[in-house]
């Protein structure tokens, strides 16, 4: 065991002889005043072994030993005019506790500093990514409703053009099958570019449909729905009744 292990051993020794330290008994302070004479012997090595025991303890010890040195009327400088101890390795020591002292307190906040820093840096870099994947997803919206609405229109447009070929003469039959074809189209129009919708938002929130049990999930506007559906209707019948009266 060289010199330095054998003077933090010590030094955690009379840490400890002192956090329980009782005037009551005379052996254990008879030993403590044994510990404390025996500091003049490794005045010369101390000060990292202080240090070394200081930044071990935890710390609710480390706040005992901080009230011992460093408050008025400490126990260590009460113990040392006990015990008529008088030397300038006495002195040392105790500087040297409290500078120990004052490093881990120095290092703790810098520690906690640099912590909540870090902490502050991680949440900045998910909002950034948030941002990002945010940013992603309404492009993709974006492309995917007009790309819905573009294939969707022509789409019915072509189909509604071919029907509409066929119809040379417009009698009032005809403009009855006419009405009934654009109720339909109308309603299947609407139809598919809710299918779109739905599946565009599904692609979207599908984390978020998993994780919130369907919190998410797509509605649709009864102020836009109800409308469509009701005009449709509207066209469907009306071209019925023309066929029918005709």
């Amino acid at each position: 065991m060289d010199i330095n292990t054998k003077t933090v051993v010590y030094v955690n020794n009379l840490f400890e002889q002192m956090l329980v330290y009782d005037d009551t008994k005379e052996i254990e302070n008879e030993r403590l005043k044994n510990a404390l004479t025996g500091i003049k012997k490794i005045s010369n090595n101390f000060h990292s072994a202080v240090g070394i025991v200081i930044y071990q303890l935890n710390d609710e010890k480390c706040s005992l030993i901080g009230k011992m040195f460093i408050k008025e009327e400490a126990t260590f400088d009460f113990l040392l005019n006990s015990y008529e101890l008088e030397d300038p390795s006495y002195l040392k020591f105790r500087d040297s506790v409290i500078l120990s002292l004052a490093q881990r307190q120095y290092i703790n906040e810098s520690n906690q500093k640099a912590e909540k820093a870090s902490k502050r840096v991680l949440k900045n870099l998910k909002k950034i990514k948030s941002t990002k994947t945010g940013i992603y997803s309404d492009l993709i919206a974006i492309l995917g409703i007009f790309t819905a609405i573009t294939f969707a229109t022509f789409g019915a447009t072509s189909m509604l053009s071919s029907v509409f070929s066929h119809v040379s003469n417009v009698t009032v039959s005809n403009l009855g099958f006419i009405f009934i074809t654009a109720g339909v189209y109308l309603v299947c129009l609407y139809a598919l570019i809710a299918v779109m919708f739905v599946g565009i938002h599904k692609i979207i929130h599908s984390e978020d449909i998993n994780k919130h049990n369907g919190k998410y999930d797509y509605h649709f506007s009864e102020n836009v729905t109800a409308p469509i559906v009701l005009f449709s209707l509207l066209l469907i019948i009306f071209g019925f009744v023309i066929i029918t009266v005709n």
